[in-house]
């Protein structure tokens, strides 16, 4: 997990959002040069999430902002990003399902959030921006879960990289 940056306002603040978004774009250059020292020859995927404006949560003016650098770090490093912003829970899981469709045996897949989520007996679930989690039954329903989305990357890729911020 990439830094858990929360909105605090502090004289610090805008010194430890850089210093998350450096430590991110190390990670991301480490598991480049794991992924090229692995001999992974297939093609650099990647779905960037950056989810800031909720409608029942706390908002988060960051996330956007740091999804978008996380892109462009990635551009530069030859990946082919899909990037989502702001996403509700239909297109949540159709950006997932898009992205996932494009994987392909060789592949490098990478999957970066930026947004509210929560960990649940075990499992990560990241929240869309229009959840609405009232009752634990919410969670299931409204919530995506990490889980099924690494099984999948695995399924369909060779190197799989997974950043929550």
């Amino acid at each position: 997990m990439c830094g858990g940056l929360s909105p605090r306002r502090s004289a610090g603040f805008p010194a430890r959002l850089f210093g998350a978004i450096l430590a991110c774009a190390a990670m991301l250059v480490l598991a480049i040069g794991t992924a090229s020292a692995a001999g992974v020859n297939g093609r650099r995927a990647a779905l960037v999430i950056g989810n800031s404006t909720y409608q029942n949560l706390v908002q988060l003016p960051n996330a956007v902002n740091d999804a978008d650098r996380i892109r462009e770090v990635l551009e530069r490093a030859n990946f082919e990003v899909t990037l989502g912003k702001d996403l509700d829970k239909k297109g949540l899981e159709e950006a997932i399902l898009g992205f996932l469709r494009t994987l392909n045996d060789g592949d490098v897949a990478l999957f970066y959030y930026s947004g509210h989520a929560v960990q649940v007996a075990g499992n990560n679930y990241m929240i869309p921006v229009d959840a609405s989690l009232a009752t634990s039954y919410d969670l299931e329903v409204e919530a995506y879960n990490m889980s099924n989305l690494l099984e999948y990357m695995r399924e369909t890729s060779s190197l799989q990289i997974a950043i929550l911020d």
